[in-house]
């Protein structure tokens, strides 16, 4: 690069070559995209050569990103600096950037009719349209702001999309928020620093990653109850769907491991090393790979499915966090 930009000085002058230097580096049409939360970046990644390709600035402290629903763009809540930021989702490019209030986790609502952000720095969730969202308004207002208890972190909708369950990382609880009376309905105790949520093909129930223990916790529904405890490894955090309708993947940031779960055995039926923290993952089904973010390690990890080997170690930002990769595994 240094011997480029040498050449460039001396036909362009050494203000153009220079720069030529800052501008952001996009990925090719193919990137895994990685947030870095420390670095207030995205990594760009070659999937078939395991290098980062690229980086691009964005705001500061990003944390969670989400593809909208007619998979058109990737978002990114940038929480330190108030903004929603629309990427494309198979480059990284910068398209649209948008006014919001500390935007720490995002989903929208299977009908597609709300789009939700928690605040964790705030203690509260915002309620947006979401076709407000979709169709990238200059800016948007929520039409409802709830209070919860201290740092509302993950979330998930039920597939009816009238309830939103969200961990309260602070409070050792769930929160349950009604859709349309805007407004929460009740708190469900689950244990010390409760994290990742995700809720059963089924509507039945509803699993959180207990981030201060070892285990998962399996929420009733029907009893607003915990009726399971699930044993994974020390530090469970996120938990992602195989994309297989039957195994859910919980990742486990002190034991260095990554769990795979029958949910409906309600067991651990087979587990991955992964050092460095493991955080958030992506499954990519073309080539039998696990992503994960080593979130400790400033690396993503690429194992082998099949195997359980250890495919490469790719260093990237600090404090890698979401993962993104639009040839995905299903999302159920």
């Amino acid at each position: 690069m240094t011997r480029i930009l040498r050449q460039l000085a001396q036909f362009l002058g050494r203000g153009v070559a220079l720069a030529l230097a800052a501008w952001p580096l996009i990925g090719a049409a193919d990137s895994v995209i990685v947030l870095n939360s420390l670095s207030n970046s995205v990594s760009l990644i070659d999937p078939k050569t395991y290098r980062e390709t690229g980086r691009v600035t964005v705001g500061k402290e990003p944390h969670h990103m989400m593809a909208t629903p007619d998979d058109d763009a990737l978002l990114i809540g940038n929480t330190a600096n108030n903004e929603l930021m629309f990427l494309d989702r198979k480059t990284g490019a910068i398209t649209h950037k948008m006014p919001m209030l500390d935007p720490y986790q995002l989903a929208f609502s299977p009908d597609r009719r709300w789009f939700v952000a928690t605040a964790l720095r705030m203690d509260y969730v915002d309620i947006y349209n979401g076709e407000d969202i979709i169709r990238r308004k200059a800016t948007v207002k929520p039409v409802a702001r709830v209070k919860t208890r201290s740092m509302p972190s993950h979330l998930v909708f039920t597939n009816d999309s009238k309830l939103i369950y969200v961990t309260e990382q602070g409070s050792a609880s769930v929160a349950v928020i009604d859709v349309a009376a805007r407004k929460l309905v009740q708190h469900i105790r689950v244990g010390e620093g409760p994290a990742g949520i995700w809720a059963s093909p089924d509507d039945k129930e509803i699993w959180v990653g207990i981030m201060g223990a070892d285990h998962v916790v399996v929420i009733d529904r029907a009893s607003s109850k915990v009726v399971a405890t699930v044993s994974t490894g020390a530090g469970a955090h996120n938990i992602f769907p195989r994309g297989d309708g039957r195994h859910i993947m919980v990742s486990n940031r002190v034991a260095n491991t990554v769990s795979v779960v029958d949910w409906k055995a309600r067991k651990v039926v087979d587990e991955y090393p992964v050092p460095g923290g493991p955080d958030c993952l992506e499954i990519i089904p073309a080539a039998n790979e696990m992503w994960v973010t080593a979130r400790w390690a400033k690396k993503v990890v690429v194992i082998d499915l099949a195997t359980k080997a250890v495919k490469a170690s790719i260093p990237v930002g600090r404090s890698p966090h979401g993962i993104y990769y639009h040839a995905h595994a299903p999302r159920r």
